[in-house]
Formats: C-alpha cells, structure tokens, sequence
C-alpha cells in the first residue's frame, strides 16, 4: 500500500475511533513524564506545555550557554585591564607601567566623540603630567637620570594643551557660547599650569630641562591667551553670558601676577651683577697668587735653567728641523689640492648681557600700569594688549636671567 493511500484511510477513521478511557490516562502520564525527563537534561524544569515550549526551550540553553561563557571570559579580561589601568595611575616616567598608564589615556581619548568631553580629558591628563612633575622634581633635584624622566611628562604635557587649543577651535565653530564657557575655565586652568611650572621650573638644576620647561609654560600662555581673548571678544559684541566683573578679575590677576613676576627679576638682576662683581674679584686675587707662586718657583729654578739650557737647545734644533720638512710637504699637499669651500656658520641667538636688561622690568611695570587705567575704562582689548607686551619684555628678560642661571645660584652651594 502506498503512502499517500494509507494516511487517507486513516484521515477517514479519524473521529471514529474511541480508546479506552483508562489506557489513554495511563499512557498520557508515561508520555509526560517522558518528555520531563528529556526536558531536565537540557536543564529547564516546567510541568505540561507542548513540544514547541520543549523546542524553544533546548534551543535557548543550547545557543546562549556559549554566549554566557563568553560574557564572563569577558568581565574577567575587562576586571583585569581595569585592574591594570588602576595600578598604572600612580606610575611614574621610568617605571614598568608608564607606558601603559599613557597608551590607556589615549585610548579614551578615541573613544570619544564630543568635543567637550576631549577637552575636560585632555585637563585631566595635563593635570597629571603636572604632578608627575612634581613628584620627579622632589625626588632629588640633583640626580642626572631626572632630565630625561621628566622630559617625557613635559612634552606631553604640552600635546595636551595643544590638543586643548585644537578642541577649543572646533567648539566655537559649532556653539560660541558653549566656547565661551569652556574658555573661562580653561583662563584659570592655564593661569595655574604657568605657576606651577615656575615653580618647579626654581628647583631643576639641568639647564636644558629648565628650557623645556619655558616651552611648557610658553604653551600655557598662550592657551590662556586664546581663552581670555575668545572671552573678550564674545563679552565686547554683546552676545557673552559671562558677568563684567568675572572679566575684568581675570585681566586684573593677570597684571598682578606680572607684577610680581617684575619684582623677581628686579632682584634676580641685582644678584647676577652683584655676583659678577665678586667673582671677578676672586678671578684676580686668584690671577695675582698664582703670579707670586710662579716668582717664587722660577727663583728656585734659575739653577737648574744652566745645566738643562744646553740639552734645551739640542732639542730644539732637532725640533725645527722635522717642523721645517713637515712643513714644506703640507705646502705641497695644498698646492695640489682644490680649494675647499669656506664652512657654513651656524647662526645662534645673541643675547643681550644683564646690563642692558637692567631697564627692562621697568618698561614692563609702566606699561602695565597703563593696562590698569584702560581696565577701569572698561577698554578690556586695549589692557589686554599691554599686558601681553609686558610680558614678552619680561620673557625675554628671563631668558637672559637664564644665561646667567650659575651665576644667579653662585653662592647658593
């Protein structure tokens, strides 16, 4: 009998058949004890239901089994690099997990998208290089391997201010007031950033890092700058939230804090001449000593000049004569040679000397004077403008300090 003819024959039967009442009872509970055995194995438990339930059931254990084991494979890698990134925070250039501590900081940076939010990271991350500054530089001032372990914090230091900048552009572009905002935090961020570097800058011995360290405080500058002049201009078009006397106290920090920068390098410049003075009054005492040992040794040797004077002059004849040959074979030489090429000259910064500075503090004080008066006339960009002249008279003048840096500490050790 073919298939198709034996399920119509029993599609015809259907209805017409009835089994007995206790067979069905008895057979219905072996078959449901049946399907929870199987039902167990995979790991669920439920009473009745059908074989779709018992289906999408073993379906779900067998599929996200694996997903839940990777899940925890998962929190487990994750609670170690947080474990990792947590052990790196306090690391220190030179140490193991630097490196990792730097890698992991960038790696948020990428993972975020909004401007703002790279900005308040990039704070953060400069924040650290500063007390990575700190701490090195109060180790032990003194020790070499210093320069390069904070050359590292110091160029990074500045990548961040520079990215800073770089956000900061990109916000006015989309919401001016929200640049405004962040500007007047990131004023006082940099304000603070300048001290602390001058600070730090006081206690390095190395001349070369105390250089890297005017290029860090350079970048500070001029992201206050760019935050205070990106206030100015948004508050004298009328459009900015921020209240006049915010301004104003910000312009005025700025001039009393070139202030005192003056005063400092007032005394700093009394001390280099002053300093200058007593060394080369020791040079000449010294000069003049060592002119009295050699009389005196000269006395005590005018007897043995006699004796050595004769096998002197041997010597000397003998010394004239290969100096003579010698002589004409590199006359020879160079007349066979082409002419070389005269040396290029390297072009280096000429500074001036302490004298000539002497004034400059000065000039700085009246123009900052000047910024005052415009300040109380509210003339916010003319104050803003004399303030910045102020201060590049006084970088240049620090940077003759500088050159007189082991003269200025002569009497320190």
């Amino acid at each position: 009998m073919r298939k198709k003819e034996l399920i119509k024959q029993l599609q015809n039967l259907k209805g017409r058949i009835k089994p007995d009442a206790l067979w069905l009872e008895k057979n219905r509970g072996i078959l449901l004890s049946q399907l929870k055995a199987q039902i167990s194995q995979v790991g669920f438990e439920f009473g009745g239901g059908n074989v779709f339930s018992r289906i999408v059931k073993k379906t779900f254990a067998l599929t996200y089994k694996p997903l839940v084991g990777a899940a925890i494979v998962l929190l487990v890698v994750f609670g170690f690099w947080i474990t990792t990134v947590s052990a790196t925070k306090n690391s220190l250039p030179g140490d193991f997990l630097y490196n990792i501590k730097l890698t992991t900081e960038r790696i948020q940076v990428n993972f975020v998208f909004d401007d703002e939010e790279k900005t308040n990271l990039e704070i953060k991350f400069a924040d650290r290089r500063l007390e990575e500054i700190r701490q090195i530089v109060s180790q032990d001032s003194n020790d070499p391997k210093n320069r390069e372990r904070l050359e590292v914090p110091l160029k990074k230091f500045q990548e961040s201010m520079a990215n800073v900048n770089m956000n900061l552009a990109k916000i006015e572009i989309k919401d001016q007031q929200k640049a405004v905002e962040i500007a007047s935090i990131l004023d006082s961020k940099a304000q603070e950033y300048v001290e602390v570097l001058k600070e730090q800058q006081e206690n390095m011995t190395e001349s070369a890092v105390a250089e890297k360290t005017d290029n860090a405080i350079d970048v500070s500058k001029n992201t206050g700058e760019k935050a205070l002049d990106l206030m100015i201009r948004d508050f004298e078009a009328g459009q900015s939230r921020i209240l006049p006397d915010e301004i104003s106290n910000k312009i005025s920090d700025r001039i009393d804090s070139l202030e005192k920068e003056i005063e400092k390098s007032k005394a700093d410049i009394k001390k280099i001449i002053i300093n200058k003075v007593v060394i080369a009054k020791e040079a000449q005492e010294a000069a003049k000593d060592e002119k009295e040992a050699g009389a005196i040794e000269a006395e005590s040797g005018a007897e043995t000049e006699e004796t050595e004077e004769t096998e002197e002059t041997e010597e000397q004849t003998e010394k004239e004569v290969v100096e003579d040959l010698a002589e004409e074979e590199i006359k020879e030489e160079s007349t066979s040679e082409e002419p070389k090429e005269p040396a290029e000259e390297v072009a280096e910064e000429v500074l001036p000397s302490i004298e000539d500075v002497e004034g400059e503090p000065a000039k700085a004080y009246e123009l900052l004077q000047q910024a005052r008066l415009a300040l109380r006339n509210m003339q916010l960009s003319k104050a803003f403008e004399l303030i910045k002249e102020a201060d590049k008279i006084i970088v240049s003048t620090n940077k003759v300090i500088s050159a007189n840096r082991d003269i200025l500490r002569y009497f320190d050790n």
